[in-house]
């Protein structure tokens, strides 16, 4: 099982069994998937940058670092009509919560710069494959495993657009950041 699977199932799991299950249970179900997402994010997630630049006494700085994080959290998606209509919400709410961090580095010139420039997840996590994971055994580690693969694959893959951004180094450079590459363990 992938672990974002494991833990988006683990976040939800206490309420497996339904008992206690009031009309709010669902917001909160989705209040925990949410907060379990974020803090998986965060802590997993490394963004590799090209940065291209000038230093303080005029010089060209060009470098490859490989190791920037990510902050932010996702927004909780609220109740939704239908899978659809809950994927493009929780796709909207991960373009929109998450920016790219400090390196060890760089600085980035905002503290608003999206990292996740992403289409709608349903286009990676179809319900009709849900449907079609097999028989009853174990099938809730295999429903949480594809969602969380779908979550993982839909994030690394590379948008058409190059993520550029502005940025300053440690060292008082000035330039551009390229994003080139961003992983998810």
């Amino acid at each position: 099982m992938s672990s974002l699977g494991l833990a988006l199932k683990n976040s939800i799991y206490k309420y497996k069994n339904g008992r206690g299950y009031t009309r709010d249970t669902s917001d909160s179900i989705m209040n925990d998937f949410v907060s379990t997402l974020s803090t998986y994010l965060v802590s997993n997630t490394r963004v590799s940058i090209s940065f291209k630049g000038t230093k303080p006494n005029g010089k060209p700085d060009i470098f490859d670092e490989s190791d920037v994080k990510i902050i932010g959290s996702c927004a909780t998606t609220g109740r939704a009509k239908d899978f659809n209509s809950w994927l493009a919400k929780l796709s909207n709410n991960i373009q929109i919560g998450f920016n790219i961090s400090t390196g060890t580095k760089t600085i980035p010139s905002s503290n608003n710069i999206k990292i996740f420039t992403i289409t709608n997840l349903s286009e990676t996590i179809k319900q009709s494959d849900l449907r079609d994971l097999g028989d009853k055994v174990g099938i809730e580690n295999k429903v949480w495993n594809y969602i969380g693969n779908g979550i993982t694959k839909h994030l690394i893959t590379r948008p058409s657009i190059e993520l550029k951004y502005p940025a300053t180094t440690i060292t008082g450079s000035t330039g551009i950041c390229t994003v080139t590459k961003i992983t998810i363990n």
